[in-house]
């Protein structure tokens, strides 16, 4: 009998050992937990006040730039244009994205004047080309493009790494020479900075009356100043429908593009795209699904 209950309380103290481990294990964890929200909770405050800082710094740079309008020739030298063709030299160093040099782009031919509002803002970065801005969104941001798609995914205007990043322009596209479809990237954040807002128009419960009452994208390049009038919003998966596509082999490709964009879209409007027409196509991450993006296309009005 005295050796059954020596082996009893063995067991029964094993027993113990076994639940405050795995006690121990379950505080462990919870522990790590907490401390992993507690860090992403903080980082996501920070880069929301980071993202808010540097938003209204620029829009002051913008919207208050009282300079001189800057000459630019632009020519058929395919050279990098020198700092001094571009900006004061008593402006702060620009920045230059270190990245191969693009080739497939169009040799601009022609002379043109860089709008006065963008001086401030290329002498921070000569990859700056315009300005997007959307009514009834925090979307009011300089435009930047990278001689790739991967840089600005990472960098602010400043050349600095951080998660909100920049709004860039496909590398593809011309800022001189327009394509028929200009993309335009950016992170969604999920705190109401970049492209945050672009998931409203394909919202459940909002899109129709959002979409109704904020449909034009203002987009200044460096030479013009343009409208366009959204025509189409959806969420397509990454391996769905390739709508990044910048240029067509002729107006029945490119019709069949507007047809599949419309096909698609969760918006009804009265926009109607023609074969001449070119478009913009805003592009970020969608919050509603995985491995997907919610998508925004919009079609010049003015010129």
């Amino acid at each position: 009998m005295h050796f059954n209950v020596k082996v009893k309380n063995m067991k029964k103290n094993k027993k113990r050992r076994i639940n405050k481990t795995v006690l121990n294990l379950l505080i462990v964890f919870s522990f790590s937990i907490a401390l992993i929200f507690m860090y992403t909770s903080l980082m996501s405050y920070l880069d929301k006040i980071e993202a808010k800082n540097e938003s209204e710094l620029l829009q002051g740079i913008y919207y208050d730039s009282t300079s001189e309008p800057i000459n630019t020739d632009v020519n058929n030298n395919t050279e990098e244009p020198s700092e001094t063709n571009v900006i004061e030299s008593d402006q702060p160093t620009p920045i230059i994205s270190e990245q191969p040099i693009n080739t497939s782009q169009p040799i601009p031919t022609k002379n043109l004047v860089v709008n006065d509002k963008f001086k401030d803002l290329l002498a921070i970065n000569i990859d700056v080309v315009g300005w997007i801005r959307i009514n009834g969104t925090t979307v009011d941001y300089p435009v930047v493009q990278g001689y790739d798609n991967a840089y600005y995914i990472e960098h602010n205007i400043y050349g600095n790494e951080t998660l909100s990043a920049s709004i860039f322009m496909d590398y593809r596209n011309n800022i001189v020479n327009m394509n028929k479809n200009t993309i335009i990237y950016g992170h969604n954040m999920g705190n109401g900075y970049m492209f945050s807002n672009l998931d409203q128009y394909v919202g459940y419960s909002s899109r129709d009356d959002f979409s109704k009452e904020n449909n034009i994208i203002t987009f200044n390049s460096l030479y013009e100043d343009m409208e366009f009038e959204i025509f189409a919003a959806y969420i397509e998966e990454v391996d769905g429908f390739q709508y990044l596509q910048t240029t067509f082999k002729n107006d029945d490709e490119f019709m069949d593009y507007i047809n599949t964009v419309n096909e698609l879209s969760l918006i009804e409007t009265n926009v109607v795209v023609n074969s001449d027409d070119i478009i913009i196509t805003l592009s970020t991450c969608s919050h509603w699904y995985l491995d997907s993006r919610t998508v925004i296309h919009a079609k010049l009005i003015t010129d």
